[in-house]
């Protein structure tokens, strides 16, 4: 039969800690639950072996992983190496740059694939960009910037007074320089939709003038989707927010209704003058 002394040094054997603190431990709220817990409070994060416990391969990976929680955030990343003790200081590196650096510069450093988008991309610089690289008709282009310039005009409520036009006057010059600045993560599907509404709105209820407005709010978003398709941004190299601006527009196809452009009723008018004149032409002529 054990004794209590027995019982006490298989403790400190299999859980690496004394019975004082193991006592003490199960009465601390805060304290680890498990043995592995308490093998790894035992060490602190400065030391390769609270790495080596933390060391983990997923399924058919050949290389260790190593879960590291920070800043209130959780990322599991490859340790790029199938040697244990290697990849334990490298775990310890990760954790003490994350803990000085945060996690935005640390995955910037270690996994650039990870790490979060730059969204600040401006309309100016896509379309410089697209200016250089883009494999299609200038023009083509050129009709697509104008569109989305426009757009983006609208929306930072610039006067549509004609200065955008004078060239030689300064006046495009200094229109570009309020709407190149605009950043490509401000054509939310919101926005875009607010902009097509108060577009419509300017055309009153006329359904005429409806008709045109709806022509010109599709011609412009159709040339915008195309300013962003792949076959203008797959060589411009630039990070780009997700999703695209305009990706999620649906252009409407147009009404296949008739308008008519005349007055009915004032046809009627005309052409029962016509028979008038005509008649007293004859008359005149019989009676000549």
């Amino acid at each position: 039969m054990r004794s209590k002394l027995d019982w006490e040094r298989a403790g400190e054997v299999t859980l690496g800690i004394s019975p004082n603190q193991l006592i003490t431990t199960m009465h601390d709220d805060s304290a680890p639950k498990n043995a592995e817990q308490m093998r790894n409070s035992l060490f602190a994060k400065t030391d390769l072996a609270y790495w080596r416990r933390r060391l983990k391969k997923p399924p058919r990976a050949t290389h260790w992983h190593v879960e590291i929680q920070r800043h209130g955030e959780r990322h599991e990343l490859s340790l790029e190496t199938a040697n244990s003790e290697s990849a334990a200081s490298r775990a310890r590196d990760l954790y003490e740059y994350v803990r000085v650096h945060g996690w935005k510069e640390t995955l910037a450093k270690y996994r650039p694939r990870l790490a979060p988008r730059e969204l600040g991309c401006t309309l100016g610089q896509y379309i410089a960009a697209a200016k250089r690289t883009a494999d299609i008709d200038p023009r083509t282009l050129e009709s697509y910037c104008r569109s989305v310039r426009k757009i983006a005009s609208d929306m930072l409520g610039l006067p549509n007074n004609g200065t955008r036009y004078n060239g030689r006057g300064g006046g495009r010059e200094e229109w570009l320089k309020q709407v190149d600045p605009f950043k490509l993560s401000e054509f939310t599907p919101a926005r875009i939709a607010a902009w097509k509404k108060s577009f419509l709105g300017l055309a009153g209820s006329d359904p005429k003038s409806q008709r045109s407005a709806r022509v010109s709010v599709n011609s412009y978003l159709r040339s915008a989707k195309s300013l962003f398709g792949s076959k203008v941004r797959e060589n411009l190299g630039l990070s780009l927010p997700e999703p695209l601006p305009f990706s999620e527009v649906k252009i409407e196809q147009p009404s296949a209704k008739y308008f008519a452009s005349f007055d009915l009723e004032e046809l009627i008018r005309l052409q029962r003058f016509i028979k008038l004149r005509f008649k007293k032409a004859q008359e005149q002529v019989l009676n000549g």
